[in-house]
């Protein structure tokens, strides 16, 4: 499907360019810059009315991953929460192949492959690569069962129907992430997969032999890097639930109760012990993603 979409975008590049040429008048001393040369829009869509305009409209379509990026604020004057506000104000750090170009919360709408763009966040930026998480819920799943021993199977195996790995195994556009659970240090921020209730994660509830996936969940570890804790309204906001009575998962399991694990709430904090929540019962699940610059 790339190849057809790059086949079709060079073929309009190139009679553009042959629009330009033929009636700019271009001779072999003469420059005529594109944004000089009027560009009819009635039938093709696009709201460029010039040839540069419309070659770089048509690219951002369809020849590049980031489709748009956007600064993120919490409040003031430009506020961008979404990247879908009047105040947001366009980024392009996603081409800073510089460790923390994109400041974590920045908003980047990205092609996963030919025929879907995602929003997600950015939650580190490593240099050549930024790890995103997802804005919205991609799965609906259980974490696992009947004992967080096992892990979170039902979000991350192939064998679990609606999983990450199955939901996500079409996009082309990440990187596979190769891990293996209570091994790997996800971000740096910590390997360990059981915490306890103030967020100290120092034992192996559960390891897993090596995953190769498109998407894994966020840990407690990397969430707390970022500013959550047990503590209410601690967690910035692109982190949390769209609302009230939404919760989604994350890597790490109780220690003290084996059918718990924990999840990021709306009221801005990290918990395992909810209402009497388990393990068993069904959260949004947000993928996390590894991207090139």
């Amino acid at each position: 499907m790339r190849k057809i979409i790059k086949k079709n975008y060079q073929i309009i590049l190139g009679i553009m360019i042959g629009v330009a040429l033929a009636s700019g008048g271009v001779y072999a001393a003469t420059t005529v810059m594109g944004s000089n040369i009027s560009y009819s829009n009635t039938n093709s869509g696009l709201s460029s009315t010039d040839v540069q305009g419309a070659i770089d409209e048509l690219y951002e379509k369809v020849g590049n991953k980031f489709v748009k990026a956007y600064v993120y604020n919490e409040s003031g004057a430009n506020k961008c929460i979404t990247g879908l506000e009047d105040t947001c104000k366009r980024t392009t750090c996603y081409k800073t192949k510089i460790a923390n170009s994109c400041k974590a919360g920045t908003i980047i709408f990205y092609r996963v492959n030919d025929l879907r763009i995602e929003p997600f966040h950015v939650i580190f930026d490593h240099g050549n690569t930024i790890t995103l998480q997802s804005q919205k819920t991609i799965a609906y799943s259980s974490w696992g069962g009947p004992s967080n021993t096992s892990g979170p199977n039902h979000i991350l195996s192939i064998s679990s129907t609606g999983s990450l790995e199955e939901i996500t195994k079409d996009w082309t556009n990440v990187n596979d992430q190769t891990y293996t659970l209570g091994t790997t240090s996800f971000s740096g921020k910590g390997a360990y997969t059981g915490c306890n209730e103030n967020l100290n994660c120092t034992t192996n509830i559960f390891t897993s032999k090596n995953i190769i996936s498109k998407a894994r969940i966020i840990t407690v570890q990397e969430a707390v890097s970022l500013g959550c804790t047990a503590n209410i309204n601690s967690c910035p906001l692109y982190l949390r639930p769209p609302a009230r009575g939404y919760y989604y998962w994350t890597m790490n399991a109780s220690i003290s109760v084996s059918s718990r694990a924990f999840f990021l709430v709306y009221d801005g904090n990290i918990i395992s012990d909810y209402a009497g929540e388990s393990i068993s019962n069904k959260f949004d699940v947000r993928a996390v993603v590894d991207i090139s610059k």
